[in-house]
């Protein structure tokens, strides 16, 4: 993401114009957009690491039917509401109505957020521990992320049908 590049309405555009110059096998169904920062997660959880690692990899097959767009954060420690504090100053500023927009929290891990790629609206929004994506877990499962999975699957359907999915319970990092 960049500074003219970071709205839903903006990706949603370029979204637009990459995908309608791919050959329609090629083309991606949804877009992702990652916030995160140096320091979004405890070490032990790792979950920034795993997250781009899940993303990166395709954990998922279902990863690559997204377009992804990625924004790192300076820490927003006690930043309430997100984007409230400004943090990011001069030719980075932006990036704090991103973390507004986004509703970037620090501390979950990465903040995941779907959108419409037909109109650019927020379909969901979630976080790296929502999702499991810490690295205990996706060392037990292999490296595969059945949560994200499951959450892509609903975005899919969900952009095929314009209905919302029902958000998916937040598992505890416990066990």
């Amino acid at each position: 993401m960049t500074a003219v590049l970071w709205t839903p309405a903006q990706m949603r555009a370029d979204f637009e114009r990459r995908m309608n110059s791919l050959p329609a096998h090629e083309r991606k169904k949804g877009i992702i957009v990652v916030l995160k920062t140096e320091r979004c997660s405890t070490k032990a959880l790792r979950a920034c690491t795993v997250t781009t690692a899940a993303l990166e990899k395709r954990s998922t097959p279902l990863a690559a039917e997204f377009a992804i767009y990625g924004l790192l954060l300076k820490p927003r420690d006690n930043d309430h509401p997100a984007g409230s504090l400004i943090i990011e100053t001069g030719l980075d500023a932006w990036k704090n109505d991103a973390a507004g927009k986004y509703d970037f929290k620090q501390g979950p891990g990465a903040t995941l957020v779907f959108l419409n790629p037909a109109d650019g609206t927020i379909l969901d929004q979630t976080d790296a521990v929502a999702l499991s994506l810490f690295e205990r877990e996706f060392i037990r499962n292999t490296g595969t992320t059945p949560r994200l999975h499951t959450l892509l699957e609903k975005i899919l359907a969900q952009i095929q049908t314009n209905t919302s999915p029902a958000p998916l319970p937040r598992p505890t990092t416990e066990g």
